[in-house]
Order: C-alpha cells, then structure tokens, then sequence
C-alpha cells in the first residue's frame, strides 16, 4: 500500500528506527495492483512474515511464532498495524506476551468499522487508532465505545512525485495517448466496480455546447462493462482508456489532463484518487464520500452531491464553462493545499505525537 510506504519512509528520514513488514502472497492483484516487493524491498529489506489474509494455517501458526519471538528479543515501542488481518495477528500475539508494546491501528477502510463478530473486541485496549478521515472517527464514536486514544490524520501522497507541468510539456505527453492538445481533458483512475466511471460517461454525453475527452486510468472488475457502454455511447470517439499505469506513466496521464473526476473510494481511504491529480495541479470534481469530503474544498473543486449522473452534468458544465484559464488557477490552488496540508512528512509527525501520547500511557 503506497500510504503506507510513504508514511515508513518518512518516519525513517525523521530519524526513527522502522520496520516495515508486507503481504507477501498478495503479488500483483491481477494486474490492478502493483505488487509491494519492488518498490519496498530496497529501502526494508527485512520480510519475516508472511502477513497475508490468504496465509494457511502453517503460515499463520509460523507468523505468530516469528512476531512472538521478534518482540520478545527486539523489545519494540509500539507495533502499528494497518489490516485486519494483521490486527487479528499482533492482537493474538500480543495477548500472551510477557511485556505488552502499546499496538498501534489504522483504519483505511470504511469496511473495517462495520459491525461484525468480534469486531468491538478487536478495538478494544488499543494504544491509539487512527482514522483518514472524519466521517470514520464519527462511524467509530457511533458504533463503538470510544476508548483509548484515536484522532483523525490524512492520509499524505509523495509530493516529490506528483507535481504540475507546463503547457508546452502537457501538449507533448498527450501524443502519447492520441489526445488533442487543444482539448480539455477529464481523466478518472481507479477503474474498479461501481467507481462512477459510467456515471461520468452519462454526465459527458449529456453535455451541450462543450466536447470534453474521457481518460480512463486503470483496470477493474467492470472493465467488460465499461468498454461496452463507451461503445454505444456518442461521445466514444472522444473516450481513451490507458489501462493499468503505474510509476511515472500514472503521473504523466495525470499530468494530461485539465480536471479530475473523483469516484467512489476503496480500500484506500485516505483519497489518494483525488490527491494525486491536485498535486498535479488539477482541479477535482465528483465524489465526496469519506475522506473526499475533507479534500472537496470550493477553490479547488466541485463536490457532487448526490452522486449522480445529473448533479455530475449539472457541475461539469459549470467547470466547463469556467474556461481553460480558470480551471488552471482552480488547479494551482489545489496543488499549493496539497504541498501544505498532504504531504508524508506531515503525516509522519502527527502520527509520532500519537505514538508519544500512546508509550507514555503504556509506561
């Protein structure tokens, strides 16, 4: 998970001693997902663990051995977790060991604070607990007790990545992907189920008097779907899908367009589908469910609600009609709120007065 590299790594350049361990069964995801080994291994080669909700029994019963014996001997402050999985896994070791680091917990996902079986137990005698985003610190005070330090810190985006382009430079990567320099451009990535992908192809089609392009970034469950709703559409001559991009080829397609279309989020709540386009220096428009809320600011975008087909036309043609020139200023200033609010190592130092907070109570 890129949230939470990024987040390791700047808690190392701050001087901590970090390890970070991974799914290792989890790979590639088929295809829509790049896989964490690259991109970790270099900078934390330790990988002791197999730490995958796939694991087998034998796998499970050698992680929980392998974590035992590692707290015992290494005597760690604090181990913080970011699945359920591996929450489930820290929880049971820790409950036999002879000296107890406080454990740590962040919530990405909205599923992760349904009500379930054993739920509340999981949540229980935490030393801190983490939310990205302030309508899951309400679901939480909601349906659990509240108990044990917990507070709201976004999620942050590797800012030394994602950063604007000129014109001149934005015409040339276009080429790339067969789109006009002179057209305005709306780009969508995440293309999973039910990530308003068609909902945006509706609202373009609907359109009167402005000829916006669709690019599709990624790949996912409704791709057969998609493809055959772009086919039927009016407007498919002006639809490119890039497929799964990763690494500099995401940035670049970001970097193509004038605007973003947020959808419904995933597994990462933290928003990174609306971050990483403003960081880009597009102007964001669509969704604000969870995180995407906190982010949908009026100078930097047009929130959707409710999301749907209508209201989404209704915005579009107000963004459109703004102008080039407009939506660049748009754009800027959601790039200068992300540099100030989103970066990693923000992130990294409100999550270490969490921890101070968490160890001094533990002591």
């Amino acid at each position: 998970m890129p949230s939470v590299y990024g987040l390791a790594r700047a808690q190392r350049a701050l001087g901590h001693d970090v390890s970070l361990w991974y799914d290792t069964k989890r790979g590639s995801m088929g295809g829509v997902e790049e896989p964490a080994q690259p991109i970790v291994e270099p900078l934390f080669p330790e990988q002791p663990l197999t730490l995958s909700a796939k694991s087998t029994p034998r796998e499970w019963i050698r992680d929980c051995g392998v974590l035992s014996r590692y707290v015992r001997e290494e005597q760690p402050d604090l181990i913080h977790v970011h699945l359920s999985h591996d929450h489930v896994l820290a929880k049971t070791v820790l409950r036999f060991a002879d000296q107890r680091p406080p454990l740590i917990r962040t919530v990405h996902a909205g599923r992760s604070l349904a009500k379930r079986f054993g739920q509340k137990f999981l949540y229980r005698d935490l030393g801190g607990l983490i939310f990205r985003s302030q309508e899951h610190a309400e679901l939480y005070k909601k349906d659990f007790s509240a108990n044990g330090t917990h507070r709201v810190i976004p999620s942050g985006i590797d800012l030394s990545r994602f950063s604007p382009i000129s014109q001149e430079r934005k015409a040339s990567l276009r080429e790339r992907w067969g789109l006009p320099s002179n057209a305005l451009v709306i780009c969508h990535a995440g293309l999973i189920a039910g990530r308003g992908q068609l909902e945006l192809l509706r609202a373009v089609a609907a359109l009167e008097g402005f000829e916006p392009w669709i690019l599709y970034i990624g790949a996912g469950e409704q791709e057969t779907e998609l493809d055959d709703a772009i086919a039927a559409s009016t407007v498919s001559s002006r639809v490119v899908r890039t497929g799964y991009l990763q690494g500099e080829s995401l940035v670049d397609a970001y970097r193509c367009a004038d605007l973003a279309f947020t959808g419904k989020l995933g597994n990462d709540a933290g928003g990174r589908i609306a971050l990483e386009p403003m960081a880009c220096g597009l102007p964001i428009l669509g969704n604000t469910a969870g995180a995407l809320k906190d982010i949908h600011l009026p100078e930097h975008g047009w929130p959707c609600l409710p999301f749907d087909c209508e209201t989404i036309h209704a915005n579009l043609t107000d963004a459109l009609g703004r102008g080039g020139s407009q939506l660049r200023a748009m754009g800027e200033s959601a790039h200068r709120w992300v540099q100030q609010h989103r970066g990693f190592e923000a992130e990294a130092r409100a999550t270490h007065e969490l921890y101070k907070e968490a160890c001094q109570k533990s002591t």
